[in-house]
């Protein structure tokens, strides 16, 4: 009975949100999407306060389908599956700042924050990935680019097979946070990382490297004629 009641609600937190009690919805957003508050807090700890407001329902919808999978049901998710349990570290620079969180049940929910502090002077090709250390990728991660003017999916993934990376063409105004959500099993450490373009690069030229520890931020392991040209930020890291 008690294993039942957990799955219940858990499938009441996280799947269907459009059929959320009304008695139950802490906020609604302006694309009219609305959380309960267990939603709210989880989105905050994995990513950071406002993520919320440039949720849209596809985007909601590809969380369910990508991230919050039925196959994670069990009966002790929905305690694991919330904070406090999400662990998150972070480095920071003066023009912007990388964060890192987990959540844990029988896999493993990887969120990447990159917030910009300035509004960058080059505009081109940033990478945004990680290398997987003794897990495995479940899926495909989900990337989302937010600005002043709006937001778009990062789609141009380059898929090793330690990691990956996803080609970012920065928006051409400012306030931009870059977030990036992915699943992987469990048993090792994930290593994140977003190297930005410090000239003008070409997209062949964002997508030239292999990963691993040796990498920029301990991913991006750049051809030569291409690392002189990422600005080496240091990267966070997650055991899973």
């Amino acid at each position: 009975m008690k294993k039942i009641w957990s799955l219940i609600i858990f499938s009441l937190c996280f799947f269907g949100i459009s059929t959320v009690k009304a008695d139950s919805i802490y906020y609604t957003n302006s694309h009219n999407v609305s959380f309960t508050k267990e939603q709210y807090d989880y989105f905050t700890a994995m990513f950071h306060e406002g993520y919320q407001e440039n949720i849209t329902q596809e985007m909601f919808d590809q969380y369910e389908k990508d991230i919050m999978n039925p196959d994670l049901v069990e009966s002790n998710i929905y305690v694991e599956y919330l904070p406090p349990s999400t662990r998150a570290s972070s480095v920071t620079t003066t023009a912007k700042s990388l964060k890192i969180s987990k959540s844990t049940g029988t896999q493993c929910f990887v969120g990447v924050s990159l917030t910009w502090k300035a509004t960058p002077t080059i505009k081109s090709y940033d990478v945004m990935g990680a290398y997987l250390k003794n897990v495995t990728l479940k899926g495909t991660p989900f990337t989302n680019v937010i600005s002043d003017n709006g937001s778009f999916t990062a789609n141009d993934i380059k898929k090793l097979s330690n990691g990956f990376g996803v080609s970012i063409k920065l928006p051409n105004d400012s306030g931009i946070y870059i977030d990036q959500a992915y699943r992987t099993t469990l048993g090792g450490t994930v290593y994140a990382a977003y190297e930005h373009a410090m000239n003008n690069v070409s997209f062949s030229d964002s997508q030239n490297y292999t990963i691993g520890i040796a990498g920029q931020g301990n991913v991006f392991d750049f051809a030569s004629s291409v690392w002189g040209k990422y600005d080496q930020m240091e990267g966070v890291s997650a055991t899973c």
